[in-house]
């Protein structure tokens, strides 16, 4: 497999303070964990390609115990199943040696049935270690694509900024925003995020985009289709739109307030259940480029603290493929112009 030629035969997957520039078609395959400690595999067509373990806290050993003590276990492992297994250990696998300046680290490669290229790593900033693995057939030529991977390894927040990155969905979010939950279903990609220390004013925020935007389109306004597809989670507010320009796209800026109680009465138990009451703003756009919507929401209990009139998320849709670093919050593109 040789390298992408082009900037766009190339993406950015980025999770839990975790970015890598990878060939595009390596995709998301598995996820667990969080943002102290987790585990992500992308996936080709035909293998796994890359798998990343990290832990915020890990111990306190040296980086070449803890290689030590992970090839052990691979080596019984593989003496189990009677598979033949080598190591070659403190290699130069990253080019670019000043992407690995100030950090502990160790480059190795272990062959089984397959090959495998790894990147231990534990930064010098933040202390965060880092486990890389980028597979290959056994015959496979992966030099340069792996350098090109482990060169762009990257484990916390820039600019205060993490990096959000899976399959077409790309944004920029507050560190302080770490992630409620996900929704990854074909078609329609969603992440949802919440400041923890932000309990009184329940801030939140959404990043969504869904596909085939112009079917969808050919039957419905945008507001209308943003009114039907979220008619659940808007069912308790009173909404406003007004049509603007998003990112140079054609798109609404929605707010909501919270119903009256005394126009929920009729709901079973609206007492001893009551959703929360939050105030919400949003901006849905259609990028034809992409043939996509993207929404973006925020939530706050307190309309006034600032939350719902700067939305401090900026998506990628399809006029920065470029970019892969965050411009910080006075530049953010997913604002009305």
């Amino acid at each position: 497999m040789s390298p992408p030629k082009r900037p766009d035969d190339w993406r950015t997957f980025g999770w839990h303070g975790i970015t890598l520039r990878v060939p595009k078609g390596w995709d998301l395959g598995k996820v667990t964990g969080n943002a102290r400690s987790g585990y992500v595999r992308l996936d080709d067509l035909e293998i796994a390609r890359v798998e990343v373990e990290w832990r915020s806290d890990p111990p306190p050993r040296p980086v070449s115990q803890i290689v030590d003590r992970y090839l052990a276990n691979l080596e019984r492992e593989a003496s189990r199943k009677a598979t033949a297994f080598d190591v070659q250990r403190h290699l130069h696998l990253v080019k670019d040696e000043e992407a690995l300046k100030g950090h502990e680290y160790e480059c190795f490669r272990w062959r089984a049935d397959y090959q495998a290229y790894n990147l231990a790593r534990r930064c010098g900033d933040c202390g965060r270690l880092v486990l890389v693995r980028i597979f290959a057939k056994r015959n496979e030529r992966l030099e340069d694509v792996i350098r090109s991977v482990l060169a762009s390894l990257g484990d916390h927040p820039e600019k205060g900024m993490n990096t959000w990155a899976i399959y077409d969905l790309m944004c920029y979010v507050p560190e302080e925003f770490g992630l409620l939950e996900s929704g990854l279903k074909s078609g329609d990609i969603r992440l949802t995020f919440q400041d923890p220390a932000a309990k009184k004013t329940d801030h939140t925020l959404e990043v969504e985009y869904v596909s085939l935007a112009s079917v969808l389109l050919s039957r419905a306004s945008l507001i209308e289709w943003f009114e039907s597809f979220f008619a659940k989670s808007l069912k308790d507010f009173e909404i406003t739109h007004q049509e603007q320009a998003i990112q140079g796209h054609s798109g609404v800026e929605v707010r909501g307030r919270p119903k009256p109680r005394w126009r929920q009465l009729l709901k079973p138990m609206p007492f001893l259940s009551p959703r929360p009451r939050r105030h919400m703003k949003a901006r849905a756009w259609h990028c034809e480029e992409s043939n996509k919507i993207y929404v973006i929401r925020a939530y706050s209990k307190n309309p006034s603290d600032g939350l719902l009139e700067v939305i401090p998320i900026e998506v990628v849709c399809h006029q920065a493929k470029a970019a892969s670093k965050p411009r910080g919050h006075a530049e953010l593109s997913a604002r009305p112009q």
